[in-house]
């Protein structure tokens, strides 16, 4: 049985124009979800459903550091760490 789960650095863009990263464990199928959806508005909620609560880091070494901290707390990680592009800014 598959565990079908990763832990998933999301790349934003910050109010400067700057990269801000996100650090979230979760199912890699959801992650998958959002190429499916739509309209800006399905993919913003999206994004704030999924990666709400998250700490937002100016430098991937945070975060990447973060992502080792979750996965060295999980049983199973079937992806790994893995990063995601989305290049937009974060919804509020």
């Amino acid at each position: 049985m598959s565990a079908d789960n990763g832990i998933f650095i999301g790349r934003f863009v910050n109010k400067t124009g700057e990269y801000e990263y996100r650090v979230v464990h979760t199912n890699a199928s959801y992650i998958d979800d959002y190429t499916l959806l739509e309209s800006d508005q399905e993919r913003h909620s999206f994004i704030k459903q999924c990666w709400a609560g998250t700490t937002p880091y100016t430098d991937t070494e945070s975060a990447y550091q973060e992502a080792a901290k979750l996965y060295d707390e999980c049983m199973i990680v079937e992806y790994g760490i893995c990063p995601i592009y989305y290049d937009i800014l974060f919804p509020v």
